[in-house]
């Protein structure tokens, strides 16, 4: 509106249409101010949101849409019309502001769910993705301010953007590893990953269901396997590989016989997914 207003022909009706518009941005621009500072201040964590598992990204939402806005604001002030020229600056904006929304439509995917309300299942899918994409907008913001031209304007909003430091970390492995487990057991997270997974389609369904028999198998076997771990760790048993460490769990009786087979069983068919095919040097 500001904009319009300075290219209005009628130069009295374009500097009151002017004042009107720009003092509501000054006191925008402002507030930003004020609420980016107390944001990050009490961690966001007095901003109300929606009772939730994930309340917390919430929270840090409304904190650093609060901060790109400031920060916009303020570079395009300070940097003008050479913000379009300066494409790495540009380019880290644009990066800001992509990932708000990776972030906005991560949360909303979630309490969608499948229309009938939150999968809970899918939850730690969420927390690692919203872990992964904050501590992104964190370092991107920090290389945008380590770049503004002016060093001034660059510590002036690192006091607001970060008045406590940098505090976000990346996802725990601990995230990973549920996620593993979610995605070994049949069911609808499992269900909806599979049509981004090349190969694990209609047009291949023969591949598709060797993949569904193998989690089959580990999920299955899995606790046996675990036994036979907890003894290698302990020390009873050791070996090379694991055809050595199944005989040598079966001679001092960590395991049967049978469950050895099962075991042997089961690493070739989780073997036969995880091969690649080799060639021998002549045959390249």
């Amino acid at each position: 509106k500001e904009i319009f207003a300075g290219q209005e022909s009628d130069k009295k009706k374009g500097l009151l249409d002017f004042d009107r518009v720009i003092w509501p941005h000054a006191g925008f621009v402002l507030s930003n101010h004020l609420r980016a500072l107390v944001l990050g201040l009490t961690a966001a964590k007095w901003v109300k949101t929606p009772t939730s598992e994930i309340s917390r990204y919430y929270q840090l939402l409304t904190r650093y849409s609060t901060v790109l806005a400031m920060v916009s604001d303020v570079a395009m002030a300070s940097v003008g019309a050479a913000l379009k020229r300066k494409e790495n600056l540009s380019g880290r904006l644009a990066d800001l502001v992509s990932l708000i929304y990776m972030i906005a439509s991560v949360i909303k995917y979630y309490e969608h769910g499948d229309g009938s309300g939150p999968i809970q299942e899918e939850l730690p899918v969420v927390k690692w993705l919203c872990h992964d994409l904050f501590k992104q907008f964190q370092r991107q913001l920090h290389e945008l301010l380590s770049n503004l031209p002016n060093r001034w304007v660059a510590l002036y909003l690192r006091f607001f953007c970060f008045p406590l430091g940098r505090s976000l970390n990346s996802p725990e492995d601990f995230f990973a590893e549920q996620i593993a487990d979610v995605v070994l057991q049949p069911g609808k997270v499992r269900s909806r990953f599979k049509p981004f997974v090349a190969g694990l389609d209609e047009k291949h369904p023969g591949l598709s269901r060797h993949i569904e028999d193998v989690l089959s198998l580990v999920v299955e076997f899995r606790p046996v396997e675990k036994k036979m771990e907890k003894a290698a760790k302990a020390g009873v048993i050791k070996g090379k590989d694991y055809e050595e460490l199944l005989m040598s769990a079966l001679q001092h009786g960590v395991l049967s016989k049978q469950e050895v087979e099962d075991l042997r069983r089961m690493d070739a068919a989780r073997m036969s997914v995880i091969n690649v095919d080799d060639f021998a040097f002549d045959e390249i």
